[in-house]
């Protein structure tokens, strides 16, 4: 027999041992259904006819009783969970129940194992043995992290030595065989070539089997109370933070790192819907996820507050970043103005509310101060500022502390970093005193203002933790070499960026004289993409007012009666192929090709420009044709 035809003959014996184990856990959740609800039925008929009798003098026996039906049903309903997740598992296994394979030879033995890596560990009925090792099994290190030969990774048990004989990996769908990579090279990399090539998907997915080796160990590392990332766009940050939530998760099995113990913070609502599948697709459910506004409303109840894009928006429209609007944002979310607050604080005889000491701050420190005055008129009469608002929760939790929930959180991932600032950092060590953290960003796609290196030094003295880790990633996937060199032109300080040698076609830069030219030259772009058969063609802008304005005037004109949706604050991903969305609301996210319009400022340019996978056009009124 010759090598695929072992596969698949091994194939079929994993997938048979899946489906026999689903159908007991099937059983068993139906079972356990069934007596979830007789269980309910004996309850309500308990409850009506001791109702009578609770509030007597011997009504305590009746409440205990009560009582303990609520926690027997309680118990039952986790345990009918924990089948349901187990069948979900299954299911998905019996799809596609490994992506790659390992021969290694334990020091001292003469016969090397087959290791069979996947989203989900099998084990075998009767023998107990591991058909299936999950991803994050310490021994699925090796497959990450070495080639061909001798190899090591840490077990329970201490350093486990050997060498690797084979690596192979699979791609299956539905349960068959599609193909196999197998060679003495880096394998993942033909395979990773393979899923670039292919268009983006609304969602984010998982990772696993294209993992590299300095992403695998950023996921792994136990040791770090804060692992940092500063990555290059297009570099798998967002994905390694996720991938590292689901490792977590699975070595606290034993230390009782639970779904409630993890927190997820987002930049807006649409990234967090981006990013939703990929730890259910890796079996782990139930993650709490927030934006920022949501810990200011959870954390105090005051009413109306600007939020983040409202900040954006009004910052844009002021095309000056030396205005008072930045000023004021800068000054009020720096460490020195957080040091100012905590000696108001410290001092807070009588103030019963942060907004109370906030306003008792503005008053004695505001005289003369055009900053501070804007900020006590904000208080007195209209919404809040953004930066207000954070300022306020500040003061708050500075006088009362944390809630008690606060506890739970253990581990806090937060993405896209370099949009907040040092006040954003200074609420969470309040907030989640007992949380470890894994932050990722890119200082040169900050849009607020200028960041530097020297900011995640600042979050490390901020948190204060034992071990704190900077790790770089500089190695871009997303982008074609041609987009990504296209990209870092566009910086006035150029991180040093290695291109996975995908390549596309140059970029394009169109310079219209009147605005009917500059529509011309886009729809004849969109109906390229079209043609090319894109999935996703976003026309990125500089703020949601000038992507309102183009969505207008294009809607009508759309080649082939395309539709052309509108992506906005709050809406879901995109509604067609080809869609208007602002700058600050396309972060974080990728797309087959982008048609950047009307975008000045090189930094905002280069954020834009590297949300492109495969094609990339500028447009800009100004100059004559195309280049």
């Amino acid at each position: 027999m010759n090598i695929e035809d072992n596969e698949k003959e091994h194939l079929q014996y994993i997938i048979k041992t899946a489906q026999e184990q689903l159908l007991r856990s099937e059983e068993k959740s139906r079972n356990k259904e069934r007596d979830i609800l007789e269980a309910k039925r004996e309850q309500r008929e308990n409850t009506a006819n001791q109702m009578g009798n609770l509030f007597s003098s011997d009504g305590f026996e009746e409440l205990v009783e009560l009582s303990q039906y609520a926690s027997q049903i309680s118990l039952q309903i986790d345990t009918y969970e924990h089948e349901e997740q187990k069948i979900r598992r299954l299911r998905k296994l019996i799809s596609s129940p490994y992506f790659a394979r390992i021969d290694f030879l334990f020091e001292g033995e003469t016969v090397p194992e087959q290791i069979y890596i996947g989203r989900f560990t099998l084990t075998g009925d009767k023998d107990y043995d591991i058909k299936v090792f999950d991803w994050r099994s310490p021994v699925a290190s090796v497959f990450y992290r070495y080639g061909m030969g001798k190899a090591e990774y840490d077990s329970p048990a201490g350093t486990i030595h050997g060498q690797v004989d084979l690596k192979r990996q699979y791609e299956i769908k539905d349960g068959r065989l599609e193909y196999y990579f197998d060679s003495e090279m880096e394998i993942m990399d033909e395979f990773l070539k393979r899923l670039l090539a292919q268009n983006a998907s609304k969602s984010m997915h998982a990772i696993v089997e294209t993992i590299q080796k300095d992403q695998d160990i950023v996921i792994r590392d136990m040791k770090s109370d804060v692992m940092m990332v500063q990555g290059v766009a297009g570099s798998g940050k967002t994905s390694v933070a996720l991938h590292r939530a689901a490792f977590l998760m699975y070595q606290g099995a034993s230390g009782k790192l639970l779904s409630d113990n993890i927190l997820i913070i987002s930049p807006n609502r649409l990234f967090e819907q981006y990013i939703s599948r990929v730890l259910p697709e890796l079996g782990e459910e139930n993650v709490v996820s927030y934006i920022f506004e949501d810990i200011i409303e959870n954390s105090f109840h005051p009413r109306k507050f600007q939020s983040y894009r409202e900040f954006l928006e009004l910052l844009t429209e002021s095309r000056d970043d030396g205005g008072i609007l930045a000023e004021s944002f800068a000054y009020k979310t720096s460490p020195d103005f957080a040091m100012l607050m905590k000696q108001y604080a410290a001092n807070a005889s009588g103030c019963r509310s942060g907004r109370e000491l906030y306003l008792r701050l503005l008053e004695e420190e505001g005289t003369g101060d055009d900053i501070l005055a804007c900020s006590r008129e904000s208080i007195g009469t209209r919404k809040l500022f953004y930066e207000d608002a954070l300022c306020i929760t500040f003061l708050q939790l500075l006088l009362t502390g944390p809630s008690e929930g606060g506890a739970l959180i253990k581990q806090i991932i937060i993405d896209e970093v370099q949009d907040y600032t040092p006040l954003h950092f200074e609420i969470l060590k309040i907030l989640y005193p007992q949380a470890s953290y894994t932050i990722v960003g890119d200082i040169n796609q900050a849009i607020s203002r200028k960041v530097t290196i020297d900011f995640y030094g600042q979050i490390s003295r901020i948190l204060n933790k034992p071990k704190t880790v900077l790790v770089t990633m500089n190695k871009s996937f997303r982008c074609s070499r041609q987009i990504l060199e296209f990209s870092a032109a566009l910086l006035d300080h150029p991180a040093e960026v290695e291109s996975f040698c995908r390549n596309g076609e140059e970029p394009q830069v169109f310079h219209a004289a009147s605005v009917k030219e500059l529509d011309a030259y886009i729809l004849k772009e969109l109906s390229q993409c079209l043609k090319l058969g894109y999935h996703s063609v976003a026309l990125i802008c500089e703020d949601q007012a000038s992507a309102n304005e183009l969505h207008k005037r294009l809607s009508k004109k759309m080649p082939d009666k395309t539709e052309l949706s509108a992506v906005h604050d709050g809406s879901e991903s995109p509604q067609s192929r080809v869609f208007t969305i602002p700058l600050y609301m396309a972060k974080g996210l990728e797309f087959d090709s982008v048609l950047i319009v009307g975008v000045e400022e090189r930094q905002h340019m280069y954020i834009a420009a590297t949300r492109a996978l495969h094609r990339l056009a500028v447009f800009s009124l100004g100059g004559e044709g195309a280049e």
